[in-house]
């Protein structure tokens, strides 16, 4: 993917996407999740979306600990 092709919109669309498959797939894999929604965006997109379960992931873990991460984005 070129880096003009990466838009705010594209990247909210992945943290969506991805937050809607986590919420249903709660022990799923990235791998399982690139499977699944990975074809939706561009080929070159992986690193994005791992990414983007990776912050859902974190941000969930901090709401059941009541933990704030380093940059104070606590929820």
């Amino acid at each position: 993917m070129r880096y003009r092709e990466d838009t705010p919109a594209e990247q909210e669309r992945a943290r969506a996407a991805v937050e809607q498959w986590r919420g249903a797939h709660p022990d799923g894999s990235p791998e399982e999740m690139l499977a699944e929604i990975g074809p939706g965006f561009d080929k070159d997109y992986g690193p994005v979306l791992r990414a983007a379960l990776f912050r859902a992931d974190t941000d969930a873990a901090h709401v059941r600990a009541g933990t704030t991460d380093v940059t104070g984005q606590g929820r």
